[in-house]
């Protein structure tokens, strides 16, 4: 069995990913995955007699900082969850559900994990949800863990 379970870092996407490896089967195969920003092209913002908005090399230092940070966010994943968790993945992509979608596919995955942030209304349809994309889209079983508020 293939989980691929999606984080960002957040105490949502920790919880969601301890929830979750608690209900698979012990010889799962987990990946944690996180989505970073595709790579920009200087090229992409030039624009006439102004040029580009970016050099080469400032770009490339965005996508070596925003691999890092993608990284950081694995690491604190599977040291949270504890030594052995699962495999840690990165991907580029410039939006986190269609880019979880197209991975399951790829992967030909058994089940998708994704946090729930506990949006209103009103927050899902102003900037949307990779949740809600996720669940809508994908190919394979989706486990949605809601955000989950400490009794404390």
């Amino acid at each position: 069995m293939l989980a691929l379970i999606a984080t960002d870092g957040s105490d949502a996407a920790l919880d969601a990913g301890r929830r979750a490896a608690s209900l698979l089967c012990s010889p799962a195969r987990i990946v944690f995955v996180t989505v970073i920003p595709e790579p920009e092209s200087p090229l992409d913002t030039a624009g006439g007699i102004v040029g580009p908005a970016m050099t080469e090399a400032e770009a490339e230092e965005q996508a070596r900082a925003e691999r890092s940070a993608g990284q950081t966010v694995l690491d604190a994943t599977v040291e949270a969850l504890g030594d052995g968790a699962g495999e840690r993945m990165l991907v580029e992509g410039n939006e986190v559900g269609p880019t979880l979608v197209r991975l399951a596919e790829e992967m030909d995955a058994d089940v998708l994990v994704v946090g729930s942030e506990g949006k209103n209304l009103f927050q899902r349809l102003l900037v949307g949800s990779a949740s809600s994309y996720v669940v809508r889209h994908a190919t394979c079983p989706v486990l949605v863990v809601p955000e989950h508020e400490d009794d404390e």
